[in-house]
């Protein structure tokens, strides 16, 4: 196997910061909405130090590392929530000092309207199961390492767990995910819907899918 998974480490998080940028463009709208101007130094640090804080203080994300086991290069990530229970799921955060100079009042307003409709289906599944449900949050492989088979062992990772835990999983994915995830039993539910008010009517519009894998039981397993 020329890929192993581990936890990640705080010391993984520039790589695996640059792997998330090098990944998605700027065409991505969900990925600019979390990480504005990412490929950029002021946003690099930015994105690396939001998502240092996630592994730090968030008792439900596990960060997982794919690694190369011929030259020790990192070469994917995926964060997965664990929720064992209804977290009065809010939509995330946007704004504060740590943005400083990467998005003015305008681009936050654009963007908290984007992350609510965004996370309104997850948001919904969350309540109905009262937690128990395992979500697969971010996967990003290294452009020059995709195709081998890194993506598919972080998104096992997650499911593997999942289904010790007897929970269900979900995930929302571009197109170019879906062929991964329904490999690994993901159903797709529907392409999500986005509709801007009149002010934000011209901007472009995310194409993203919603996939649910059912809980297993544990005589399935």
């Amino acid at each position: 196997m020329p890929f192993t998974t581990d936890l990640c480490t705080d010391t993984d998080f520039d790589r695996l910061f640059t792997i998330i940028s090098t990944t998605f463009t700027q065409s991505q709208p969900i990925v600019q909405a979390f990480f504005p101007r990412h490929d950029t130094p002021a946003g690099h640090i930015y994105g690396r130090e939001r998502l240092l804080l996630s592994h730090k203080t968030d008792p439900n994300a596990r960060f997982v590392k794919a690694t190369d086991t011929e030259s020790g290069q990192i070469v994917g990530i995926a964060k997965w929530l664990v929720l064992h229970e209804d977290p009065h799921f809010e939509v995330v955060n946007v704004g504060g000092e740590r943005e400083e100079g990467l998005r003015d009042d305008e681009e936050r307003e654009f963007v908290r309207e984007l992350l609510g409709q965004y996370f309104a289906p997850r948001a919904s599944v969350v309540r109905k199961c009262g937690g128990k449900l395992v979500v697969l949050d971010i996967l990003a492989v290294d452009p020059a390492y995709q195709g081998r088979g890194a993506g598919s062992m972080l998104v096992q990772w997650g499911l593997d767990l999942a289904d010790k835990l007897g929970f269900e999983s979900l995930v929302e994915s571009t197109v170019n995910g879906r062929a991964v995830y329904e490999k690994h039993g993901f159903r797709l539910v529907k392409p999500m819907e986005f509709e801007y008010s009149e002010k934000f009517a011209a901007r472009q519009k995310p194409n993203i899918f919603f996939f649910r894998r059912p809980a297993k039981r544990h005589d399935d397993a």
